[in-house]
């Protein structure tokens, strides 16, 4: 009987315990969310953020996501007041987040957190002006997937689009490639509907002059404006493009003069020509 009395002591005071702590638990509750507002454009489809919020969720533990469109009052505030260039834009509360830990990923303006750009990309940039059916296709002849990219050119021209292919000069090899190409465009700007995409695909054999010859196009004259100051000067608004735009591989293309895309096939996860033309495609 005396070993019953102690075993239901026991069984209260573990009831009792655990009445207690469970109480304790329900009124401190789980651990606040800290909330990132995404300053985002919800038009645009193809725009996603679904990679930043994870990464920020992998490394920042409960963190909430609140989404708001670029041209809501609230959004336009803080654009201007935090002086945004680009989108998607990360803003935190510093309140929130120790700086130890975020100093890296974000940086402080005006009271709030800011994701760093490498980590939060750019999609679309404020500052410049759009131009509708206005596409910049970036390649890299150098690159595997090259003949694929070009290909753009024609999915673009097809649905009534004015696309500038630019060269970009990350050899030797590159950089005569872009004088010649360049040449060209000021020289025969009445073939480049008819024959970019040949063109384009004889950069990519050995004998590209004779392939150029073949379709009619005068080499010697070719190659002579290529190396004049008229050329030097076209290419070199081409390479000020890419530096602002923050161009450094190709297959990336830049849509109205605003919206920056990697295509899918140069980069995992771009984006696929179909889609984007879906998506842009109504003006």
């Amino acid at each position: 009987m005396q070993e019953k009395g102690k075993i239901r002591y026991l069984l209260l005071f573990f009831a009792i315990f655990s009445f207690m702590a469970s109480a304790f638990s329900l009124e401190k509750g789980p651990e606040p969310s800290k909330v990132v507002l995404v300053i985002t454009d919800k038009s645009c489809k193809i725009c996603s953020c679904s990679q930043q919020e994870k990464f920020l969720r992998e490394i920042g533990g409960n963190i909430s996501f609140r989404e708001i469109d670029y041209h809501r009052p609230q959004a336009k505030r803080m654009i201007k007041n935090l002086n945004l260039g680009t989108l998607p834009a990360f803003v935190a509360d510093p309140a929130l987040f120790e700086k130890s830990q975020y100093k890296k990923i974000f940086f402080f303006r005006h009271q709030h957190l800011i994701l760093r750009k490498p980590l939060s990309g750019i999609f679309l940039f404020l500052k410049r002006k759009g131009i509708p059916k206005k596409a910049d296709l970036f390649v890299d002849i150098s690159s595997a997937n090259y003949l694929k990219v070009i290909k753009v050119w024609e999915d673009f021209k097809r649905e009534g689009w004015k696309i500038n292919i630019h060269i970009l000069p990350f050899s030797s090899q590159n950089r005569e490639y872009a004088r010649v190409w360049a040449a060209i465009r000021y020289l025969y700007p009445h073939r480049l509907s008819k024959d970019t995409l040949s063109i384009l695909k004889a950069f990519k054999r050995i004998w590209w002059q004779s392939d150029l010859e073949k379709l009619g196009f005068d080499v010697e004259k070719i190659q002579t404006v290529a190396a004049s100051n008229k050329i030097k000067n076209l290419l070199e608004n081409s390479r000020k493009l890419a530096e602002e735009l923050n161009v450094d591989k190709g297959g990336v293309i830049l849509v109205n003069n605003r919206y920056i895309f990697f295509l899918a096939g140069s980069d995992k996860g771009g984006i696929k020509i179909q889609d984007l033309l879906k998506s842009f495609n109504y003006e």
